[in-house]
């Protein structure tokens, strides 16, 4: 029977309260104080709220004390809106789709931005005041995550750099930050196998780290002219390039008319190479041979074939030494033989 309160419109049977309108307007089934607008209470059992069309049933939201589900029981998708437009859906086959009503795998995601410039995706964010890694995880099995991508934090406004993590090893354990492989800093700099970009005291761009047994950086192209390029750019274009073919190895500079005004025959090449101070050597590190020059002499004398300055240091006090480019110096013997050679036609022509 129904019985009308001082508070509480009740529908009883026997002597529980089975439907319950508060004075505030909330409804409890199954209880005599609903905390919500709508409770439902099966007391030791799971609640159920069923949703059914003509006698079918298509869908519930199931509770008990071990999960919550939202589930469509036919085989049709369970989607989500905002401003009556589907948002997210679950298809009958488990893909998840955002963005998209056809998920093609249940990893599908086409989050759409609002507009060209605006960020569309996932974020990932972690809450760490100081250093910590927000990113995406990922799993070989249901238990250990053995690789991830991420934003390493480096202070508390965010800034950082983006690294990647592959796990060493197959043990039963999950990655950690001592499995970083590569990352890109704050400064755009790339690192492979080093989390520095400074290597001996110099800074890179590109920094690839390597070991005796692996090179650091290798350039495959799998055609049938078996050829490999690497280029060399500044703001006024392209300035040389290392090119493979086959099993012959070229190395180039930038040499074309069109880049180039003020040409004139070089002068005193007899001179010049009449100066240079080729010696032999042993290395400090290993002892071994050496022939050639000493860079600041060959500075003195062809200064273009020689980077750095004599006893510069780095910022750490470690040598920051000077290095030569021989191919600088071919032009200069090439000019050398030419005097060679006019003053040897010379001779023969006053000494027939």
């Amino acid at each position: 029977m129904s019985t009308l309160a001082a508070t509480n419109l009740k529908h009883e049977s026997s002597a529980s309260n089975n439907i319950v309108l508060t004075s505030g307007g909330d409804v409890g089934i199954g209880t005599s104080s609903p905390g919500a607008l709508l409770q439902l209470n099966k007391g030791s059992g799971a609640a159920d709220f069923r949703l059914s069309v003509a006698g079918t049933l298509y869908g519930n939201i199931y509770a008990s004390s071990s999960d919550m589900t939202i589930n469509s029981v036919t085989a049709i998708p369970l989607t989500f809106g905002t401003n009556n437009t589907e948002r997210m859906r679950v298809d009958s086959s488990g893909n998840v789709g955002i963005g998209t009503s056809s998920p093609s795998s249940w990893s599908t995601l086409a989050a759409l931005g609002s507009n060209s410039t605006g960020f569309a995706g996932i974020t990932a964010i972690n809450s760490n005041a100081n250093v910590g890694i927000g990113g995406i995880q990922f799993a070989s099995d249901t238990t250990y995550t053995k690789a991830a991508i991420g934003l390493l934090r480096s202070d508390p406004n965010g800034k950082g750099s983006l690294v990647f993590y592959n796990d060493s090893n197959s043990d039963a354990a999950n990655w950690s930050t001592g499995d970083e492989k590569m990352r890109i800093d704050s400064s755009g700099n790339f690192m492979v196998g080093t989390t520095s970009s400074t290597v001996a005291g110099k800074n890179a761009k590109v920094t690839a780290y390597q070991t005796a047994s692996s090179p650091s950086i290798t350039s495959y192209n799998n055609t049938t002219a078996n050829t490999n390029q690497i280029i060399f750019v500044n703001p006024n274009g392209e300035v040389g390039t290392i090119n493979t073919s086959g099993t012959t190895t070229s190395y180039n500079s930038s040499s074309d008319y069109r880049l180039k005004h003020d040409v004139q025959p070089m002068a005193a090449g007899l001179s010049t190479v009449a100066a240079l101070k080729p010696v032999t050597y042993k290395w400090n590190a290993d002892n071994s041979p050496g022939e050639g020059f000493i860079a600041h002499e060959l500075q003195a004398i062809i200064p273009q074939a020689v980077s750095g300055e004599k006893d510069a240091v780095n910022d750490d006090g470690s040598i920051k030494p000077q290095g030569v480019d021989y191919s600088k110096v071919v032009v200069h013997l090439v000019a050398a033989i030419q005097e060679l050679k006019t003053d040897f036609d010379a001779y023969k022509a006053a000494h027939p």
